[in-house]
């Protein structure tokens, strides 16, 4: 696909994003990571419940189709997410990625775009801020709210969820330097690499 009609795609999804928390509770929240090996890519998932105890961790391996760029890294990496979500049993009430949700150029970031795709709660947290003018801690996008930093951390809501709840939800489970779902997906990931010894 062209650059342009993968935009289009994202700017007409980023309209069926909705900022407002479709739970009161949760039991369970999941963090999902990738790796990037030569043509593969890992997708790792770990769920957790409120202790930070893991409950259940899947992966998926495919063939990398769509190179990495900023801007379009849903497109790199979807097919992989979802096969391993649909390997969960336990389905988490919340998805942290290690991405970015709504603090995208089109506002539809790896977070929304799964988040739209599967009909869940979703939040982003990423490491380096593509997009957004800082005012404080808090991160604006044409003169919207749409992110939060949090140490070196940039949180943005994904879909069914507001930037309020997504950073009580990442604050909670921020353990060192990452949201313990997120830390715990990443090592997953190294594993499996690990594992697979891939040539």
């Amino acid at each position: 696909m062209k650059k342009e009609k993968l935009k289009r795609k994202q700017e007409r999804l980023a309209n069926k994003i909705i900022l407002k928390d479709s739970f009161k509770d949760f039991k369970y929240v999941g963090g999902c990571s990738f790796i990037f090996y030569k043509n593969k890519i890992i997708a790792a998932i770990v769920v957790v419940n409120k202790k930070m105890e893991i409950v259940e961790r899947r992966f998926s391996i495919c063939k990398e189709k769509f190179k990495y760029t900023p801007g379009f890294f849903a497109f790199s990496v979807l097919r992989s997410v979802k096969y391993a979500w649909k390997k969960l049993k336990i389905k988490p009430d919340v998805l942290i990625f290690n991405a970015h949700g709504i603090l995208h150029p089109r506002k539809c970031g790896l977070a929304s775009y799964f988040g739209i795709e599967l009909g869940i709660p979703t939040i982003g947290v990423a490491k380096k801020l593509l997009c957004g003018k800082a005012k404080g801690n808090f991160i604006y996008l044409k003169g919207e709210k749409c992110g939060f930093k949090i140490g070196r951390l940039f949180v943005s809501p994904g879909h069914k969820i507001s930037l309020r709840t997504s950073i009580k939800i990442v604050k909670k489970f921020l353990k060192d330097s990452l949201p313990e779902p997120i830390k715990l997906s990443k090592l997953y990931a190294r594993e499996i690499l690990r594992q697979k010894k891939f040539k």
